[in-house]
This record gives C-alpha cells, structure tokens and sequence, in this order.
C-alpha cells in the first residue's frame, strides 16, 4: 500500500486548521460571556434588587421620618438604597458593549441609569424626614426609578 502524501498532508492541514477554527471560536465565546454576558447578568440581578426593595420597603419610605420608625431600621434600609445605587452604576459600567445591548433594549440608556441611581439615593436619604410632602416626594421618586430601569411591578 503506497501512502498518498501529498492527500494525506491536506487531510492533516484540514483537521488542524478546523480543531484551531473551533479553539479560537471557543476562546472568542468565552471571551464574550466573561465581558458582556455576565455583566449583563449582574445588571439584571440587581434591578431584580431594586424591584425587590421598592416592594420590601414601601412601608418606610412611603411613611418615612424618624418619629415613625427607629433609627436602626431606617439606616438599614438607608444603607440598602444606597448600596443597590453604587451596584446599578457599577455593573452598567462593567458592560462591555454598552451601546449593542442599549440599541436591542436590553439595558436603558446611561443617563436612566445615571438618574435612577441618584433617585435610590435621594430616597435613601429621604427616609429620615417625615410628613405628607415627603410621602409625595419618595413616591415620584419611586415611580420614576420604575421607569427609568423598565421594571415591572404589580400595583
């Protein structure tokens, strides 16, 4: 049995090049979900949060002040607030293609996020002063971080 060389080295150099074709594929996928996907993931989790905190404590920032509720309490709830802000600005910041996923509508735009994170934060601190202005005003505020971020709650 002769041994067709000059075959057998295209059969070879076809295998190599699909095994590095699927490698590079591969690396490039990885390399995807570890800078976008990811983030985005996170991203959705903590406007998962945020949804989650604005039902959790409707209670306080709806019926805010100090004279209502004990100190502890609102700075826990406080605390939260301003935590979810730094983690919806910070994860938006981690998204790599920010722009791609902003024009399929997968995240809102900069500046929603940006204005959503300063409302968690106004609400954080709005919690500590009590009276139906301050009722009014956390309740726009609420609304507004709704529709800045797309969230869907059931009223």
């Amino acid at each position: 049995m002769q041994i067709d060389w000059p075959e057998l080295s295209k059969i070879v150099i076809t295998a190599g090049l699909t095994i590095m074709g699927g490698i590079f594929l591969l690396v490039i996928g990885q390399l995807f979900e570890k800078f976008s996907i990811e983030p985005l993931r996170r991203y959705r989790e903590t406007v998962g949060e945020i949804a989650v905190s604005l039902i959790y404590f409707a209670n306080i920032y709806l019926n805010p002040g100090a004279d209502i509720h004990d100190r502890e309490t609102l700075n826990e709830v406080s605390q939260n607030l301003r935590r979810l802000a730094s983690e919806l600005v910070a994860g938006t910041n981690s998204i790599h293609p920010y722009l791609l996923f902003k024009w399929l509508h997968w995240i809102p735009s900069e500046e929603n996020v940006r204005l959503a994170a300063s409302n968690l934060i106004r609400l954080s601190n709005g919690l500590f002063r009590s009276g139906a202005r301050e009722i009014n005003v956390n309740e726009e505020r609420r609304q507004e971080i709704i529709h800045l971020l797309s969230i869907r709650l059931i009223d």
